[in-house]
């Protein structure tokens, strides 16, 4: 299901990119893409990919 919705937001993702839309739409456009691919990893992987925050420094 997911991954269907993904081939979707892609091809009007490039469609609205080919037509030179406006970069706003494209930009939000290419969020809601972003966002779906992340659900679907997340499905996939059962939640195992969330960064944990290790290697991080803290600069305080």
């Amino acid at each position: 299901m997911v991954q269907s919705e993904i081939r979707l937001l892609q091809d009007k993702l490039n469609s609205m990119i080919d037509c030179e839309d406006d970069y706003a739409k494209i930009y939000e456009m290419s969020v809601q893409l972003d966002l779906l691919i992340a659900k679907y990893y997340d499905e996939q992987l059962g939640g195992r990919h969330k960064i944990s925050g290790a290697g991080c420094k803290n600069k305080n």
